[in-house]
């Protein structure tokens, strides 16, 4: 079935997002599920907002809009499309020495966007902390160190895997993205969307199953606490000050944990359902929903 096209990618993606090295069947394909719901309801909501402009194509800045209220994603996604493009710019120069990723009119237009909600320079400091960035880094960080050579290699495989990274041309990449989207040709709106608009999707389709992975460790964690421990569900690194930050302690905190090490349960579907019925409700704390009564739908990317 082309909706099953990706449970590959997103069972690795899930592994480098800090899940088991072989997610279970049944998690992956509700992942596949929910991320594809996810992707859906953004297009439409994003055709909404090109009917109320008057045009019939989706530009980077109606996606920029949609996001405008979550901060660092909105930071992660200017910093998702400089690397790419810089990695382009890599791949073509002989010299690096003469890559310039801001004269790139993609960048250009996200940024331009950015700056037109922006009055204060705030959203276009890629340098403010970002709680979640960290929190993956320090995740991958460990798992990293609990690894050998062989298993290492896996594990940066999967942190290399996205909805956009098979042997393919770019364009080939698109439309196997789009035919996930919309496998019918009786409903294929997909067809109106460029090929920058289908990879910054992509990108917040990757960004959806990090979210679940996530939130769903965070279940875990909760559901592992001792009874006693009245700090212990609000994790080693959520509530630290990356400018004294002492990684021996969080290390030790993991270790007694178990968590990174070989042999870690897999993510259920029970815990993703618990994870997402959390979103769903929330509107402070680790699982706050950022589109909370501004959408149909909360969206995991942002």
């Amino acid at each position: 079935m082309v909706e099953k096209m990706f449970l590959k990618e997103i069972a690795l993606m899930m592994h480098g997002f800090g899940d088991s090295s072989e997610p279970l069947a049944d998690t992956v394909r509700l992942v596949e599920a929910v991320t594809l719901q996810q992707i859906r309801a953004i297009i439409d909501d994003l055709y909404q907002q090109v009917e109320r402009r008057g045009s019939d194509k989706i530009e980077p800045k109606d996606i920029v809009f949609l996001m405008r209220h979550n901060h660092n994603a909105l930071r992660r996604l200017q910093r998702f499309v400089r690397n790419k493009y810089m990695k382009k710019n890599f791949e073509n120069l002989e010299s690096v020495n003469n890559c310039d990723v801001t004269k790139n009119p993609n960048i250009d237009k996200i940024v331009q966007a950015v700056e037109a909600l922006d009055e204060t320079g705030e959203l276009t400091d890629l340098d403010v902390f970002d709680s979640v960035r960290f929190e993956r880094q320090l995740r991958a960080d460990r798992i990293s160190a609990s690894l050998d050579e062989e298993k290492y290699m896996e594990y940066y495989k999967a942190r290399c895997t996205s909805f956009m990274n098979r042997e393919f041309s770019l364009l080939k990449n698109v439309e196997c993205f789009k035919l996930w989207l919309y496998p019918k040709e009786d409903k294929i709106p997909a067809t109106k969307l460029s090929t920058f608009i289908v990879e910054i999707l992509a990108y917040l389709a990757f960004e959806t199953v990090a979210r679940i992975v996530d939130f769903a460790l965070i279940v875990r964690n909760d559901i592992n606490r001792k009874v006693h421990d009245l700090l212990g569900g609000l994790g080693a690194s959520n509530y630290c000050n990356p400018a004294s930050f002492n990684t021996s302690q969080v290390y030790e905190r993991f270790r007694e944990t178990g968590k990174g090490q070989e042999g870690q349960l897999a993510i259920t579907p029970n815990e993703v359902r618990e994870a997402l019925r959390r979103f769903e409700m929330s509107q402070v704390g680790q699982f706050m929903n950022n589109s909370y009564k501004r959408t149909k739908i909360g969206y995991l990317a942002f």
